[in-house]
């Protein structure tokens, strides 16, 4: 992972940011905002979200609707069953020739 960066830009000057850069930046940026909105860690705010269902997730497990159950679900089907129609692997490798 040594070789992955992100890019941040401002007025429309960009430059390359390792990920844990990136990732502190965007974390950063979501709290400004949160703590600039009227009822900053309200009940209703991106930050208490998301904590309130990284919670549940421990507590409970993860459900359906989460995104990581979701990918490993898709995952073990294309396993399963290979890759469907619509599966982004399949039509990148039949944009190159490859027919499945």
């Amino acid at each position: 992972m040594g070789d992955s960066v992100g890019v941040i830009c401002n007025s429309g000057a960009c430059t390359d940011v390792d990920p844990v850069t990136a990732l502190v930046l965007i974390a950063l940026d979501q709290l400004i905002k949160e703590l600039n909105s009227k009822e900053p860690f309200g009940p209703n705010g991106e930050i208490v979200k998301a904590l309130r269902t990284a919670w549940n997730d421990i507590a409970n497990g993860p459900g359906d609707n989460n995104d990581i159950v979701k990918a490993l679900k898709n995952a073990w089907d294309d396993i399963n069953h290979g890759l469907g129609p619509n599966n982004d692997i399949r039509k990148a490798l039949e944009a190159l020739g490859l027919k499945f």
